[in-house]
């Protein structure tokens, strides 16, 4: 079985943090949680959604189970790292127009 991948972003922007890490407990740290099937079709993590109901269920493991075997964890990144603009940054030109300008005297 190919091991299981979490696109946290594709979650994340249609709940908000609390829905997964206060009611379904996961933990704040990729590769945190206990989670394994048995768990999952007794209602558990993942389960809690991925039900048929919510979302789709556990008989479409492929959804799932679709990484490569032995890639890390995070490989694509976090959601925070690819939206935090770093502060060298230059900004967009159409950025810089939009800013308003000082009243001459």
């Amino acid at each position: 079985m190919r091991p299981a991948v979490f696109p946290h972003w594709f979650h994340r922007i249609r709940f908000r943090c609390k829905v997964c890490h206060a009611d379904l407990g996961f933990k704040f740290k990729a590769g945190g949680n206990d989670i394994n099937m048995v768990k999952i079709i007794d209602g558990q993590y993942c389960g809690a959604c991925h039900n048929g109901n919510i979302a789709w269920s556990i008989e479409n493991c492929n959804l799932c189970h679709s990484g490569k075997p032995g890639t890390p964890t995070q490989v694509h990144e976090s959601t925070i790292n690819s939206l935090v603009v770093p502060a060298n940054a230059a900004k967009p030109q159409a950025a810089q127009q939009a800013q308003p300008q000082q009243p001459k005297k």
